[in-house]
């Protein structure tokens, strides 16, 4: 959103932005709380930053609003969105779902603790939409074995 003022009261008043653009901004945040985030060691940490700024733009993309005005039923709808198999949604896994709303909830987490943002951002609307956290090794594309598979397979080998 750009903010205008009138620079005289006449008929032909221009208008000129008393603000840069919200998304800009939106854009620097992203990108200073990426490097924030983002350990120095870190293997391929650009293209990690870089991940995790495209995930949280996307979420603002989607729910067409400035961090401050954002609420958990907004998180809860692109959680769903994620999830939600094609074309209704992306189809994402509950892994790759878990970690991109962790990321908004990051950025959040953040963006409270900047002096300059702390009075635009309520609270975290991104903990409260925060879905359970997935059971590690226990997907169907990666299971870990039960103690009684181990045992057998020892037995064998």
């Amino acid at each position: 959103m750009i903010c205008f003022r009138a620079l005289s009261e006449t008929p032909e008043t221009a208008l000129v932005p008393l603000r840069e653009d919200a998304s800009v901004a939106l854009r620097h945040a992203l990108r200073l709380w990426a490097e924030a985030s983002t350990a120095p060691s870190t293997e391929r940490r650009k293209e990690h930053q870089g991940y995790k700024q495209r995930v949280v733009s996307s979420f603002f993309s989607f729910a067409g609003k400035p961090p401050g005005d954002v609420s958990a039923l907004d998180v809860e709808q692109w959680r769903d969105w994620l999830a939600r198999s094609k074309p209704d949604g992306l189809g994402l896994r509950p892994n790759t779902v878990y970690a991109r709303v962790c990321f908004l909830s990051s950025f959040f987490e953040w963006a409270m603790r900047e002096p300059a943002l702390r009075g635009l951002i309520g609270g975290n609307p991104a903990r409260l939409a925060l879905p359970k956290a997935p059971k590690a090794y226990q997907t169907e594309a990666v299971k870990a074995w039960t103690d009684e598979e181990l045992q057998s397979i020892v037995r064998v080998v």
